[in-house]
């Protein structure tokens, strides 16, 4: 059986760092926003700086390299007061925030009940594209929105699923039922949906036409699948944050009904996963790129021998339930002195910066740099550099002592010298002087880059490493040049 981390294995305490959480969320009657107040209370206790939105009316404002985020004002219970026609349009005193001290959490990106609007989607890839930390990204989010896109990914990765078709136009349900080889009872669900909303127990394939028709007739886009039935007594939620398994609950089958779902009544208990349920949940969470997700599995017979069977993963997993039944556990609690709050662990995990995990952002072959003395300078980035250290372009330099000059473009900069750099090329081995220099790069100051001298005429006046690429979380596109700067 797996055991719980230690805090120490979980959190540095010399790496915690307060910051600004931002909750995005929208509460819709059929998926009421029950976790977002939650959120907001748990991080509040723990001292943080929290605001939760409404999606939607929300607009930013930008205030120098800051935002500003509006909302309708939303109470503690996660409603919204959305005005009316007859209502005034009232905005709450707006939220400040930035890349370097917000962390953002998107809940109900792309509406998992098709009451959503595209331009929240819109709204978090710009934030993303701004520099800002989501969880989770909106590459998450698009799978697990998604149930056939979710399954896809499954199947891409070897990862274990009940078998499923799915069903592609508004005749095909016998189609579908072929590859399922017949075997009824089957499992209906719309790709889109969530809370057990959307999934339909289906006992033949007269039943199964009578339900796909009606559901094209409704919306004659609808994605459905259809699923093998596996007969259990429970279903397993597993959450995972930053790569660590933080808890597992089983959800019991609702009496007289074959879904397990916390909103549809089932009452969690506590779960101990086994090795092998908890290397496959890992990977699940992995391959969708989760940073904070639910992971639902049915268990084998054999738990500890054979993987289990995945059914999806959720990008904005509810944790009523889980906090519930993981406060009463006996588990050593990663906040020292509390009972154990699993949202509290998530939040206090992401006071270590390392976990803050920005979105890449596409850069040209060719970008600009500037440095105080040297001026506005090319530089190609080189994803097959994997040298530590950039390379500078000098008209000639001087080395005496600890101290090296070089010239550039009729301009001279002095610096220290540390040392040489034996570096293998296509003429033989040579040794290059070794420098480190502050240079602006898309608004931001790179202090102390490691560079060596060379000669490159007729080239770029800089040729950045790969090192300087993931530091910038850049990725390079091939056909482009100078996206960042004109």
């Amino acid at each position: 059986m797996v055991k719980m981390e230690k805090f120490s294995e979980f959190i540095t305490e010399e790496k915690d760092e307060p910051y600004k959480l931002l909750v995005l969320s929208h509460d819709d009657p059929l998926d009421p926003n029950e976790t977002g107040p939650m959120i907001k209370k748990k991080a509040s206790e723990m001292g943080l700086e929290v605001y939760l939105t409404e999606f939607s009316g929300m607009y930013m404002e930008d205030k120098g390299n800051d935002q500003l985020v509006y909302s309708f004002p939303v109470n503690e219970k996660g409603q919204a007061q959305i005005p009316d026609m007859k209502d005034e349009v009232k905005y709450d005193k707006p939220f400040l925030i930035n890349p370097k001290n917000t962390l953002i959490m998107a809940r109900g990106v792309g509406s998992t009940v098709k009451t959503g609007n595209l331009s929240w989607r819109t709204t978090c890839l710009n934030l993303e594209h701004q520099g800002y930390t989501l969880i989770n990204p909106i590459s998450c989010h698009d799978i697990c929105n998604d149930k056939w896109h979710n399954q896809v990914i499954f199947q891409q990765n070897n990862i274990r699923t009940p078998n499923t078709a799915l069903i592609r136009h508004a005749e095909g349900a016998e189609d579908a039922v072929n590859r399922l080889d017949n075997k009824f009872p089957m499992i209906l669900k719309t790709a889109v949906g969530s809370r057990g909303v959307g999934v339909i127990w289906i006992e033949n394939l007269k039943s199964l036409h009578s339900v796909v028709q009606l559901l094209h007739r409704e919306d004659e886009f609808v994605d459905i699948i259809i699923q093998e039935y596996i007969k259990t007594d429970y279903d397993v939620r597993v959450i995972i944050a930053g790569g660590k398994i933080l808890g597992a609950i089983k959800r019991p089958i609702v009496n007289e009904d074959f879904r397990s779902n916390v909103s549809q009544g089932s009452e969690p208990q506590f779960y101990e996963l086994t090795d092998i349920e908890a290397k496959e949940s890992l990977r699940a969470s992995e391959v969708v790129n989760g940073a904070v997700v639910g992971v639902d599995f049915i268990p084998t017979k054999n738990r500890d021998k054979e993987s289990p069977y995945f059914i999806e993963v959720n990008s904005t997993p509810g944790l009523m339930g889980i906090e519930a039944v993981l406060s009463k556990a006996v588990v050593k609690p990663l906040i020292k002195g509390q009972n154990r709050s699993i949202t509290k662990e998530i939040l206090k995990m992401y006071m270590d910066r390392n976990l803050w995990v920005k979105s890449s952002k596409p850069s040209g072959v060719y970008e600009k740099f500037k440095h105080k003395v040297l001026g506005e300078m090319v530089g190609t980035m080189d994803t097959g550099n994997s040298a530590e250290n950039s390379v500078i372009h000098a008209d000639s330099y001087d080395i005496s002592g600890k101290t090296l000059s070089f010239k550039l473009n009729g301009k001279t900069l002095t610096t220290s010298y540390l040392g040489d750099y034996k570096t293998i090329t296509g003429s033989g081995e040579e040794d290059r002087p070794k420098i480190k220099l502050d240079l602006e790069f898309n608004g931001n100051m790179y202090k102390g880059l490691p560079f060596t001298i060379d000669d490159r005429s007729d080239k770029s006046t800089l040729l950045m490493n790969r090192d300087f690429l993931i530091q910038a979380n850049l990725t390079i596109n091939p056909a482009k040049e100078y996206v960042f700067t004109p």
